[in-house]
C-alpha cells in the first residue's frame, strides 16, 4: 500500500499527457458543479462549524472519546453537527480558485473527496431521524451554501431500509448518508 502523497504522484495529470490528443471539451455544455434545489427550504450548516481537520487525518487517526466514561452510545451522540461533518468530509468544498483556462463562468471547486475530471457527479443524502438540532427528514447537501436542502419532513428512515431488504442497520440508524451519481457531470469531458 501506498501513502497519499504517492498516490497523487502516480495518478496526477500533466500537460504532457494532453499535448497530442485532437479533442477539444464544449463549454457551452459544461455541467453546473452543484445540483441545485428550487423553492425548497434549507437548514443552513455554518452553525455546526465545518470541520478543520485534514480529512486523511479524521480517518486514520483515533481520537479520544470524550464520552467513553458515560452511559450514551455513539448513536445518541449524533446531531447536526455530526451530519455537518460527515457530509462536509464526504463532498464539501475546502478551496476555490478562478478557472485557469478561463472558459467558463464560474471559480474551480475544490472538494474534499477528489473526483474524477473535478466535475463531482457524487450527490450526498441524509435519512435521519429526529437529531439534536435537525429534524427527521430527508435532505440533500448542498455544498455550495454548506446547507442542507429539505426534501421531505419526517421520519423515512423504514422507506430506505425497506429498499436494503429491510435491513435493521438501515431502519434503526440515527442518519443514513446516500449517495447518488449524475452521470452526465463525469461523462461530460469524455
Amino acid at each position: 500500500m501506498v501513502g497519499a502523497p504517492e498516490y497523487h504522484e502516480r495518478t496526477k495529470h500533466a500537460p504532457s499527457d494532453f499535448e497530442n490528443v485532437d479533442f477539444e471539451l464544449d463549454f457551452e455544455t459544461l455541467p453546473r458543479p452543484f445540483k441545485t434545489y428550487r423553492d425548497h427550504p434549507s437548514v443552513d450548516l455554518s452553525a455546526a462549524t465545518a470541520p478543520v481537520r485534514p480529512a486523511l487525518s479524521a480517518v486514520a487517526e483515533s481520537g479520544a472519546d470524550p464520552l467513553a466514561d458515560t452511559d450514551q452510545t455513539a448513536r445518541d451522540r449524533v446531531d447536526a453537527e455530526t451530519v455537518a461533518s460527515l457530509c462536509y468530509y464526504a463532498a464539501g468544498v475546502k478551496g476555490e480558485r478562478d478557472h485557469p483556462a478561463g472558459e467558463v463562468g464560474h471559480p474551480t471547486y475544490y472538494r474534499m473527496a477528489s473526483c474524477t475530471g473535478n466535475l463531482h457527479h457524487i450527490d450526498v443524502y441524509a435519512v435521519c431521524a429526529d437529531l439534536d438540532g435537525l429534524d427527521a427528514g430527508v435532505y440533500h447537501f448542498d455544498p455550495a451554501t454548506f446547507s442542507l436542502d429539505v426534501l421531505r419532513e419526517g421520519d423515512h428512515r423504514g422507506v430506505l431500509a425497506a429498499a436494503t431488504g429491510d435491513d435493521t442497520g438501515v431502519a434503526d440508524a440515527p442518519v443514513t448518508l446516500a449517495l447518488t451519481s449524475e452521470w452526465w457531470r463525469n461523462a461530460w469531458k469524455s
